[in-house]
């Protein structure tokens, strides 16, 4: 079974006539049910905090995890900072297509296969805590990408840094009235 949670964005931008005609045709033709949808505005911060709670949910559920296994007197790596670091770059550079060192088999890997295995790794821990929601949005971010992604895309598309800088900006500005 796979959780679908759809996150409709630019709630502001419609009537809430208009919102509610979109919500319901939405739902029925992606058969989803109202627990299945949530309405985000990044103007009016509708559903943000839904958003923050699938990141808490997912730390949640790797600290629950972690702590079941040095309950069970079970060791773990330490890597330093440095190798650390080198991930967090390679996820800034090169977005949810690129690669990243896995530790533990001293070799790259795709980013989402990691990604998948860390989920893979908490699945027990995520239903135990009834996080199944808040995690569809990880599982979205995995599927449509992340802001690297679409700025390399961006930069793919136009060979053009200001075009990717450009697209930042409206992306930043998107839904505020800024005059």
């Amino acid at each position: 079974e796979i959780n679908v949670l759809a996150a409709l964005t630019k709630s502001d931008k419609l009537s809430k006539n208009q919102r509610e005609t979109c919500e319901r045709e939405l739902g029925e033709e992606l058969e989803l049910t109202d627990q299945q949808m949530i309405v985000t505005s990044a103007k009016t911060g509708e559903g943000i905090a839904d958003l923050r709670d699938s990141i808490a949910a997912l730390i949640q559920a790797i600290i629950s995890k972690l702590f079941k296994l040095l309950r069970r007197n079970t060791t773990f790596r330490v890597y330093r900072r440095r190798l650390l670091d080198e991930n967090r770059w390679r996820a800034t550079r090169y977005g949810i297509d690129g690669k990243l060192i896995d530790f533990g088999r001293e070799t790259e890997v795709e980013t989402r296969s990691l990604l998948n295995e860390l989920l893979e790794f908490i699945s027990t821990e995520v239903k135990e805590l009834g996080s199944e929601r808040e995690m569809a949005h990880i599982e979205r971010i995995m599927r449509e990408g992340t802001g690297a992604d679409r700025q390399l895309a961006a930069f793919a598309r136009t060979n053009d840094m200001k075009a990717v800088v450009d697209q930042i900006v409206a992306e930043t500005y998107e839904g505020l009235n800024i005059e």
